[in-house]
């Protein structure tokens, strides 16, 4: 799932090594269950739909997987030295992703008893002594972040990552990446292929309901990350740092579209074609970076998510790591009949604080229809047929203190509704 990100604004103590750029023919693999799932289990066949992936970037590389389902350091050895004995040349290039379900057994790290240090320590010595002998082949990655539980009902581990992989990571993986394989980090000292701020920064969208696998219908999206994280390996540049999703609100604007999720790049429901033809509507409100005009979200997958009854993917926007569910949504709006009351619910905001929301909810139509929004304090109603004299409307709602806000919309004079979408911010 490509998307851009800023350069770092911050340097760090550990510069790129310069990698000399040389002819792969193949690239392999190496792993647990993650590896398995995205890449199989094969050394003599490519895996195809990873091959034709590297291939539309322009890698004239077969790619293979050699993935061990619940394989811990440990087993893995082997089956690392499997892989170099079946590519003895230096045209191969390996990445190596070991250690997974170590950490679920370890985890937290804090509470590791010495004889788990000791032997985890000897486990990655091992590991790592034997990837020093294809060294300049070889990327050994910073593991992928794991949540640990179903991100639908349990966000503990984003919010406070000494419980999941980040420990790991920084005392076990990292010194020996950097004594080792420096040229395989990228100035934030992450991966260059940071598996661990692509998972975590969409872990919603990404992560299984067992908090460890990744989803099945993202297997293609995380191959084509990883393999264009590899472009400094091809002749190209070094990939840009991926900026780790806050934990906290930031006090930028929200902006949040009910629309399709066809057009992920904009807040569809704001600009004017949709909007019933007004040049207004698109300096009603902000984008992102306070830019005047049509509202554009950059395409940061996952900060928000709009659900259709069953619970399927259909949108997307920025949001300072937070997730947003509507429980109905079609093409252009959150709409329904006059009866039906919709549910919009606002995790992860700052408890017992005061947000200005800013609401559009208008349709083509002069027909009368009246929008009603409440959080069983206030009611706003909204015009949603005049263009645009009654748009848009703010009311100011306070977070509970878990963070969250919920307030429904409805009918306000016995017909449809609408809301196409809205803004929130801190007070």
């Amino acid at each position: 799932m490509p998307y851009a990100l800023p350069e770092p604004i911050f340097s760090y103590p550990f510069p790129i090594v310069p990698i000399t750029n040389k002819i792969y023919n193949n690239i392999v693999f190496i792993g647990s269950s993650t590896v398995q799932n995205l890449m199989g289990r094969n050394l003599v066949t490519p895996r195809a739909d990873a091959t034709s992936e590297a291939v539309a970037l322009g890698y004239e590389v077969d790619v293979y997987g050699y993935g061990w389902s619940g394989f811990t350091v440990d087993g893995l050895i082997p089956k690392i030295q499997d892989a170099f004995d079946a590519f003895p040349t230096d045209d191969t290039l390996f990445i190596v992703e070991a250690g997974a379900n170590d950490i679920v057994n370890y985890r937290p790290a804090a509470a590791m008893t010495q004889l788990q240090k000791d032997n985890f320590n000897n486990s990655l010595d091992t590991m790592f002594t034997l990837l020093k002998t294809r060294q300049e082949d070889c990327i050994p990655l910073l593991l992928a972040y794991r949540h640990y539980a179903d991100p639908s009902i349990n966000d503990d581990v984003f919010f406070d990552d000494s419980i999941g992989v980040k420990p790991f990571n920084d005392t076990y993986y990292l010194p020996r990446i950097q004594a080792d394989f420096s040229n395989t980090l990228n100035v934030d000292n992450e991966s260059i292929i940071d598996v661990y701020d692509y998972v975590r920064n969409d872990y919603p969208y990404l992560i299984s309901t067992d908090g460890l696998h990744t989803r099945a219908e993202t297997n293609s999206e995380y191959r084509k990350f990883m393999l264009g994280r590899l472009t400094n390996k091809f002749g190209g540049d070094t990939p840009t740092v991926i900026t780790p999703a806050p934990t906290v609100d930031n006090g930028s604007v929200t902006y949040v579209s009910l629309g399709s999720v066809a057009n992920i790049v904009g807040l569809n429901s704001f600009n004017e074609t949709t909007m019933g033809g007004s040049i207004a509507w698109g300096k009603a409100l902000r984008d992102a970076d306070g830019k005047a005009g049509l509202p554009v979200i950059s395409a940061i997958t996952n900060y928000f998510s709009t659900t259709v009854g069953t619970g399927v993917l259909t949108g997307l926007s920025a949001f300072n790591g937070s997730s947003i569910f509507c429980t109905e949504v079609v093409s252009d709006s959150a709409f329904d009949g006059a009866t039906k009351v919709l549910t919009h619910n606002l995790h992860r905001l700052e408890a017992s604080t005061a947000y200005e929301f800013t609401f559009a909810a208008s349709r083509s139509s002069g027909t009368q229809r009246i929008t009603k929004i409440t959080n069983n304090v206030t009611d706003l109603l909204i015009d949603t047929s005049l263009d645009p004299i009654d748009q848009t409307k703010k009311m100011v709602m306070i977070s509970d203190v878990d963070g969250k806000i919920i307030f429904t919309q409805t009918g306000g004079n016995g017909q449809s509704q609408y809301l196409n979408g809205y803004s929130f911010k801190k007070v």
